[in-house]
């Protein structure tokens, strides 16, 4: 029984500490995430860090990881529930939901993390770059089920990016996706 309770506490410590870093970084940047930052906000030991973690580009690797669920998950639902991908509204919402990692509210912190992290010389960097590409297979496939050819997927995360980060107001990245489909015709 003790076992079991040890697990229990190990897998509750080990996901708090991944709620204060993926936290961390989406507030503070990579910049942010630090063993001795994570442990304060996740109320852990310093030392707890170093054990669920090896090293810090191991558990940003982690937060990114998990970043990456959500957007497959946005992704999932997006393709699953059947809904009507040829209203342009609702093909931005669900875009920029994939996006965000189904972190909408939080956009342009999402899309800055990545950012950030596609510039660091370590295997963080290396992910975001297959992410990359994943999430542009997304948009297409997005896209195609939509019946919009005149854009191509990369066009699409541009506006994304470009509007997520340089607004201020939540909803603009869903607004100037509409407006760009609106003009190709959709």
């Amino acid at each position: 029984m003790a076992t079991r309770s040890e697990q229990a506490r190990a897998v509750e410590k080990r996901s708090a500490i991944l709620d204060a870093a993926t936290n961390l970084l989406l507030s503070e940047g990579l910049k942010g995430v630090t063993h001795r930052q994570v442990a304060s906000l996740a109320g852990v030991p310093v030392g707890s860090i170093g054990y669920y973690y090896s090293t810090r580009d191991k558990l940003v690797a982690t937060c990114f990881e998990r970043l990456v669920e959500g957007r497959r998950a946005a992704f999932e639902r997006a393709v699953a529930d059947g809904s009507d991908l040829t209203d342009p509204v609702h093909l931005a919402e669900v875009t920029v939901d994939v996006v965000a990692c189904g972190l909408t509210g939080r956009a342009r912190a999402v899309i800055s993390a990545f950012i950030e992290a596609q510039r660091e010389n370590s295997e963080v960097g290396e992910a975001m770059e297959r992410d990359l590409v994943e999430l542009k297979e997304m948009i297409a496939e997005l896209l195609q089920r939509a019946g919009v050819e005149q854009l191509n997927a990369s066009r699409v995360l541009q506006i994304v990016v470009g509007t997520a980060v340089t607004e201020h107001h939540h909803n603009a990245p869903v607004a100037a996706v509409a407006d760009l489909l609106r003009l190709a015709g959709t």
